[in-house]
């Protein structure tokens, strides 16, 4: 396990110096003590303020390593990815034309029915989302989606319940989403799903219909897995290859977010929402509570 944890701590300082980085420009990394009062902002749920230092994705990801890097003394354990701005609806609302990511630790997964506080964030979000838990160590060997269902084990329904962070008169931008690790900050966790590696399983990834609903029945989102890059499946398969571009793998055990179906909603006191997956088997679904 200390292993384990050192070789994590070693990838997300890699990742913060080298992603995306060329000869003649290094990225723009926040100093230390910018590090300090971003990690300070986020166990306090304070709101921090934009961060103007960020220039391009090199910058953002520099800063995102060292961020990562100090949120899991207090999160525990990376234990897996996010795959971002997935969906076209999302993309259009950052204003990004391609996916992104950030990293997910142990003690960000509650189980399903959870009663959560609504002001778990400084700016708090809850959005429709879904995990893939890796079955081995060869996942980055796939070259197709079935292949890559094969090294899969389970699909959890999944709401994330994330933080932007920056005040309400802030905008929050691609680049600042990133710097702070996608606004990752907990989620609720459904009932595993064992993976088919059939073509019909395959297939119902795709046509599979995500709805989400409130406690009055009241419909707050709807979208097709197509919605994720055509299938969630490619989710990963993206996730895979950034990754292995930048010298690192996807290891057995690890969670992956397929990133949100569509743009997510604001909590508050009293609201309860609850996401169904129509056309999984047993049209499973998860839900939350806010007090």
């Amino acid at each position: 396990m200390r292993f384990e944890r050192c070789r994590k701590i070693l990838a997300l300082v890699a990742l913060a110096g080298l992603l995306g980085s060329s000869v003649t420009a290094r990225p723009a990394c926040p100093t230390y003590l910018e590090v300090q009062v971003i990690v300070a902002a986020y166990t306090n749920k304070t709101p921090i303020d934009s961060l103007s230092r960020l220039r391009d994705m090199d910058d953002a990801y520099c800063a995102q390593g060292l961020i990562a890097a100090e949120i899991g003394r207090s999160m525990g354990v990376m234990t897996g990815y996010k795959a971002a701005f997935t969906s076209d609806r999302v993309r259009a609302q950052y204003q990004t034309g391609e996916p992104q990511r950030g990293f997910l630790y142990e003690k960000m997964f509650l189980n399903n029915g959870a009663t959560v506080g609504w002001d778990f964030g400084a700016r708090p979000q809850f959005a429709a989302d879904l995990i893939m838990v890796v079955k081995d160590y060869n996942l980055h060997d796939a070259r197709t989606p079935l292949e890559v269902l094969s090294h899969l084990s389970h699909i959890v329904p999944f709401i994330e319940l994330s933080d932007l962070m920056f005040g309400p008169g802030q905008t929050v931008t691609a680049l600042n989403l990133v710097a702070t690790n996608m606004g990752t900050r907990m989620g609720i966790l459904g009932a595993p799903i064992p993976v088919q590696v059939t073509q019909e399983f395959l297939d119902g990834l795709a046509s599979m219909v995500v709805v989400m609903r409130d406690h009055e029945d009241n419909e707050l989102g709807r979208a097709r897995g197509s919605e994720i890059l055509g299938n969630p499946i490619a989710a990963l398969q993206w996730l895979a290859k950034n990754l292995a571009d930048n010298g690192q793998r996807i290891q057995m055990n690890d969670r992956i977010s397929v990133g949100a179906f569509f743009p997510g909603g604001t909590p508050r006191p009293g609201l309860a929402i609850n996401v169904q997956y129509h056309g999984l088997p047993g049209d499973p679904s998860v839900g939350v509570k806010f007090r």
